[in-house]
């Protein structure tokens, strides 16, 4: 259990940083580009995904290097992580965008949109953690296991 807190708490930490990013990163677009969004709905998603794109490289790498402290191979780590992020990433998108729609949120409210955006988030985070540290980021010895 220590060994898991442990990976769980510098996980925290390596989340955090990576919302700060993401979260900032997401409200900034969308407020620099709500006419863009306004004039072209289908680009909706994308202050989300160049957040996403952004984060998950400063995540993956503090995931790696001080998280799980993974020992693998990076190339095929990063092909794993990406394995799980480009999921996440559309469950993500789909789900911001329903909540959006459902609740008649225009790209001109980058205040809740970015709340909706920290919320899903925030649901996908445990369910996150727990494939990294039991496929992407595990020692080979035991990926061969599973």
């Amino acid at each position: 259990y220590k060994l898991i807190l442990a990976h769980f708490f510098r996980y925290t930490i390596s989340s955090i940083v990576s919302f700060v990013v993401d979260a900032g990163l997401m409200g900034l677009l969308t407020f620099l580009l709500k006419g863009l969004l306004t004039l072209i709905p289908a680009l909706d998603f994308l202050p989300t995904l160049i957040a996403r794109v952004v984060s998950s490289l400063l995540n993956f790498f503090m995931n790696k290097t001080l998280v799980f402290r993974a020992k693998t191979d990076t190339r095929k780590a990063m092909l794993r992580y990406y394995l799980l992020a480009i999921p996440q990433l559309i469950a993500q998108s789909l789900l911001e965008m329903a909540a959006f729609g459902l609740f008649g949120i225009g790209p001109d409210r980058a205040g809740l949109r970015t709340l909706i955006h920290i919320i899903v988030m925030t649901v996908l985070f445990i369910i996150s953690f727990t494939i990294q540290q039991r496929w992407v980021f595990a020692p080979d010895k035991e990926k061969n296991e599973m």
